[in-house]
């Protein structure tokens, strides 16, 4: 794949004598007839992404990209209450599902507008929460239906990512050295799975296996307007006209966001199968943003897991039954974290915090 991010540097969190450090630091720390399992691995991960030899108990925030698409909207209408709109109210009110964790254990968030196609200048709450933790960065009004036209200008997709890649910058320039991903969208798995499709040239019907719940369209029927959507477009590798034909302003911020991110040494918390997806794509530029995600939750369908599977970012929870709401999996998996973290108790005096 090809531009845009010749200009992000990131730096490859390889050093094998900082790594031989830390496994002896987590073996002294560890305590008696404890089990640290996967832990360990995000442990050392940390560390490497720090380069410290006892890694710090990270500064996180939530970043969640909101738009609309043409696909999910006329192929799969959303039920009363989850359209993208209607989800963003429940943000603005206090009743979405991440919102429902005590203060001390839950991160703090910012939802981004880049493409909904919706006014919230008339709701109350939409001022009480702009420029702070709402932030209209709106584009356009949602992408075209790809099987029609190309999902949005070349220039549009650029824009995205650009937009994403400032938003870590602010959020790095906040103190916060980790950033939790995901996006708020109608449909955002089914967009995502024909970017996952195309990007991999992978077979659609074995994709779809097990992904009912997070397509919203039976196995058979997903896979095969996945492929009525690639048969409408000139096959393609380059990232930036995949994103253009097939993807949403959601999908390109959190691209830009991801290789930001990594390009300031920051953790990279992937909350759901879009955000996986960006992973994907962002890896394509620069194989190096992989060596700073970790995965929320260890996913279950055949989809999202073949890319937990191809990518190799530790988790930090088990699989689910079901995919989380958006952005409940970044708090589950960041109240994990925390418990993880205080298990290896304080250092000695001098040796850096937790």
């Amino acid at each position: 794949m090809s531009s845009p991010p010749n200009r992000f540097t990131i730096p490859a969190p390889v050093n094998p004598a900082l790594e031989k450090e830390l496994r002896a630091n987590l073996e002294r720390l560890q305590k008696p007839n404890s089990t640290l399992g996967f832990f360990a691995d995000i442990w050392i991960r940390l560390g490497l992404q720090q380069q410290r030899a006892l890694p710090a108990m990270p500064q996180g925030s939530l970043l969640l990209f909101a738009g609309d698409n043409a696909l999910a909207t006329e192929e799969v209408p959303p039920p009363r209450g989850l359209s993208t709109p209607a989800q963003i109210m429940d943000i603005l009110h206090g009743q979405a599902a991440f919102q429902q964790y005590p203060a001390e254990n839950a991160l703090p968030y910012r939802l981004v507008d880049v493409g909904v196609d919706f006014s919230f200048e008339s709701n109350l709450s939409y001022w009480l929460h702009h420029g702070n933790r709402f932030i209209n960065a709106r584009l356009a009004n949602g992408v075209a239906h790809p099987l029609q036209y190309p999902a949005m200008p070349t220039a549009h997709s650029q824009a995205a990512i650009d937009l994403g890649s400032k938003m870590a910058q602010r959020e790095h320039h906040h103190g916060n050295n980790l950033l939790a991903l995901n996006s708020l969208a109608w449909g955002a798995p089914l967009v995502a799975f024909v970017l996952h499709c195309a990007a991999t040239d992978a077979r659609p019907e074995e994709l779809a296996r097990d992904t009912k719940d997070l397509l919203g369209l039976p196995e058979e029927e997903a896979a095969a307007l996945t492929r009525r959507v690639l048969r409408s477009h000139p096959k393609t590798t380059d990232g930036l006209t995949l994103l253009s034909l097939y993807g949403t302003y959601e999908m390109a911020a959190l691209v830009g966001a991801l290789l930001e991110g990594a390009s300031r040494r920051m953790t990279l918390l992937i909350d759901g199968y879009p955000a996986a997806v960006a992973l994907l794509l962002a890896r394509a530029w620069q194989p190096e943003v992989v060596a700073y995600a970790l995965w929320a939750h260890a996913p279950w369908q055949a989809a999202h897991r073949a890319l937990y599977k191809e990518l190799g970012a530790p988790p930090c929870l088990h699989p689910g039954a079901a995919e989380y709401a958006a952005g409940e999996g970044s708090m589950l998996a960041w109240s994990a974290l925390q418990g993880k973290m205080a298990t290896l108790g304080k250092p000695k005096p001098g040796e850096g915090p937790y």
